[in-house]
């Protein structure tokens, strides 16, 4: 352990070279010929904390903000090749869209099991319908880690509206689930024909509220809690998913 550490203070203190070559006046190509090796893996965090360390050391805060650009120039390469978030396993962003790829399959399914059932009811397809339901109706997890996990930190960064409309719409998806479930648990009062209508209006409006919601998530909030999101509070939110499943 004390080796690790040693060799971490002396990355960082030639990493603050790095940054005080360039307030000195060399050019970005110079410095990274001269620690081409060192600017390999440097990760955004790191630069962070590189420039508070500086900053705390002395370097005026409107000097480093001058140079950031500069910063950014010289680790660019390394910037570019660093892992998103999203992409590392155990990451919550990463475990939302494998959720949301597993439940575009089961989606998939339980449509299928439907279209059996109305083509051909009977004990069987109606079996694997509820089964396939079921299954579907395993998402709701996601939906609780959302409204009782995520969206709470995404308030105290005064990120509100899409969470409450997405909690709406969540709202929206748990009461087809639990019509589609009735039905399939008692029948339709007005026999097979009835029973296609409603399974198609179910279907259609809980599936399409699902796959929108798929969008939303990839293209609004994700990028927003990425954006806004401390690394301290990613961590703490996934310390709370066990408690969800």
């Amino acid at each position: 352990m004390s080796e690790y550490i040693n060799n971490q203070t002396k990355r960082q203190e030639a990493l603050k070279q790095v940054i005080r070559q360039l307030h000195d006046g060399r050019t970005v190509d110079e410095v990274k010929a001269q620690f081409a090796e060192l600017l390999e893996d440097v990760g955004a965090t790191e630069i962070a904390q590189l420039e508070q360390a500086l900053i705390s050391e002395g370097l005026p805060e409107t000097e480093v903000k001058r140079l950031c650009d500069v910063h950014v120039a010289v680790f660019r390469e390394s910037l570019e090749a660093e892992a998103k978030p999203e992409s590392l396993p155990g990451h919550p962003v990463h475990t939302f869209l494998a959720e949301n790829a597993a439940a575009a399959k089961v989606l998939d399914e339980l449509g299928a099991a439907l279209e059996a059932l109305k083509a051909s009811p009977g004990l069987a397809t109606l079996g694997q319908a509820r089964q396939a339901l079921a299954k579907m109706r395993e998402y709701e997890k996601h939906y609780l880690r959302k409204e009782n996990i995520l969206f709470p930190y995404l308030e105290k960064h005064d990120f509100r509206g899409p969470s409450a409309v997405m909690w709406a719409i969540h709202d929206d998806v748990r009461a087809d689930w639990k019509a589609l479930a009735a039905l399939l648990e008692r029948g339709p009062a007005g026999g097979p024909a009835a029973l296609k209508d409603e399974v198609n209006r179910l279907y259609l409006s809980m599936s399409t509220a699902v796959r929108e919601m798929f969008f939303k998530e990839q293209n609004i909030l994700h990028p927003a809690a990425l954006e806004k999101l401390s690394l301290e509070e990613w961590a703490a939110v996934r310390a709370q998913e066990a408690e969800i499943g």
